[in-house]
């Protein structure tokens, strides 16, 4: 497969390594590389630009959590997706801190595979639903009889939900948008194309939102 931009795929299972390259197929635009372990990576990094990673963190040789920011030093503009069995919050923390553009758990994979690809094209940043759960759970606020405003405002936690319950950042800015037609109207665009515009605002602020429970955990 040629294409004209390069993504690593880094995974030491052969089986779901082999699916992941099979999910990118129908991108012609891109060239898939692939590695079994972190030395097999930064032999692949040493040797082309790569632009995306799909990075599994339990590699036989070390962390994954490593070859994120050396990503980042070899590219910058580097998309990490990292896919993983690890649930537990200092992985998810460390490896968003080190640059990671989403973090999705292995029993998930089925409902992302599909669309990785285009998820890296438009810049989303996928979370699964159990890390958007522990968000909630983290910065939802506790009843305060004073009034005083928590960290998240009620339609963050709404969407949050949404994510918990492992609704697309599509099908969240539909529901947003059906119960909103006005927004439509006023932008004087097609419903589909908004709910697209949406969906990319909500991916955007989930990971803005991920960003500030790294700062409340440290």
């Amino acid at each position: 497969m040629l294409g004209t931009r390069r993504l690593l795929i880094v995974e030491d299972d052969r089986l779901l390594r082999e699916q992941l390259m099979r999910a990118t197929t129908d991108s012609p635009e891109w060239s898939v590389l692939s590695a079994g372990n972190l030395a097999a990576a930064r032999a692949q990094l040493a040797q082309h630009r790569i632009d995306a990673v799909f990075l599994d963190l339990g590699l036989p040789d070390g962390d994954g959590v490593a070859l994120i920011a050396e990503c980042r030093r070899a590219n910058p503009d580097c998309e990490i997706l990292v896919i993983t069995v690890f649930a537990d919050e200092n992985r998810v923390v460390r490896s968003l801190e080190a640059g990671a553009s989403g973090y999705i758990l292995k029993a998930d994979l089925a409902d992302f595979a599909g669309r990785l690809v285009s998820i890296i094209e438009s810049g989303g940043s996928p979370i699964s639903p159990a890390i958007a759960r522990s968000l909630i759970n983290r910065l939802r606020p506790a009843p305060d009889p004073t009034g005083t405003s928590g960290p998240l405002s009620q339609r963050e936690a709404h969407v949050l939900t949404l994510c918990a319950k492992g609704l697309r950042y599509s099908e969240i800015a539909c529901q947003l948008v059906s119960k909103t037609k006005s927004v439509c109207r006023a932008l004087r665009r097609p419903r589909t194309r908004c709910i697209k515009e949406i969906g990319k605002l909500i991916a955007l602020r989930v990971f803005q939102v991920v960003l500030s429970w790294i700062d409340t955990v440290r």
